[in-house]
């Protein structure tokens, strides 16, 4: 584990999902609600929320916040609860309109960029 703390990265955690519902053009009520519902008996849920938000508040671009995430993602390094940021992901992709390309680019950049990420620290061990 780095040094980074369990804030930065539940944070990032907010910050992808706010690149999430934001990708299809802009944040739907649908949404926010079912993230709020996947999130309601996560331990950590108000840090994602409040994240997710404050990028809202800011009016941050899906590009900025995805990338203030993936970095501190690469510096956390692996970690079993990236499994459940992906279905947390997905679901507030499918909640409007299902999932269109601008989403399944964000899933699957997120997915390359992680592995590639690992696989380097791997290779540096």
């Amino acid at each position: 584990m780095s040094m980074l703390s369990k804030d930065k990265y539940y944070e990032a955690f907010g910050d992808l999902l706010y690149a999430m519902a934001l990708a299809d053009g802009g944040i739907q009520e649908v949404e926010e609600i079912t993230m709020r519902e996947r999130l309601q008996h996560y331990p950590e849920s108000q840090k994602i929320i409040d994240r997710f938000f404050r990028n809202k508040e800011e009016n941050n671009t899906v590009a900025f916040s995805y990338m203030k995430a993936i970095e501190v993602c690469k510096v956390h390094g692996p970690d079993p609860e990236y499994a459940f940021l992906l279905e947390l992901l997905v679901a507030v992709a499918r909640a409007y309109m299902g999932i269109v390309p601008e989403e399944r680019k964000i899933l699957d950049t997120f997915i390359r960029d992680l592995k590639n990420a690992f696989k380097a620290d791997e290779q540096s061990c």
